[in-house]
């Protein structure tokens, strides 16, 4: 569901319960599905945003990632991360696997901040799972008058 969209008296781009719910949905629940190997699942990434004045610090969990799987953009307010997270393993031949949850997930998130981004200024750190943008604020350039000569 677009959190744009959503009516509500306090709009929370950051949550949306309906997408939680749908998610779960699609998780495979037969036997067979279970033995498959499965594609990989998108997982909304869990997200803190704080208002740091000047700019925003945005944290998100991103466990089982590589930072060469992580992918950014910025555009005007819109930010949108993307990654994705393996897990491969290797069989030996007799091998079989009776269960397995884990597997490739790929996190994904987007949403509009309240004032447009200095993406040539934007710092991003991964550390242990968590990676941090910091994102500044564009600076507002204020009107001026112009007089005509």
């Amino acid at each position: 569901m677009n959190p744009t969209v959503r009516t509500a008296v306090v709009r929370d781009p950051f949550l949306s319960f309906f997408d939680d719910v749908v998610n779960d949905l699609f998780v495979p629940r037969t036997v067979a599905a279970r033995n498959a190997a499965p594609e990989a699942l998108v997982t909304k990434a869990r997200v803190d945003v704080v208002d740091r004045g000047r700019a925003y610090e945005v944290t998100a969990d991103l466990p089982g990632v590589a930072k060469e799987d992580i992918r950014i953009k910025v555009e005007g307010k819109r930010l949108s991360i993307e990654a994705t997270a393996r897990n491969e393993r290797t069989l030996n031949e007799g091998d079989q696997v009776l269960h397995t949850e884990r597997y490739a997930t790929q996190y994904a998130r987007a949403f509009a901040l309240p004032a447009d981004l200095d993406d040539s200024r934007a710092e991003a750190r991964f550390e242990n799972g968590v990676l941090t943008l910091v994102l500044p604020k564009r600076e507002v350039i204020a009107a001026r008058t112009i007089t005509v000569q």
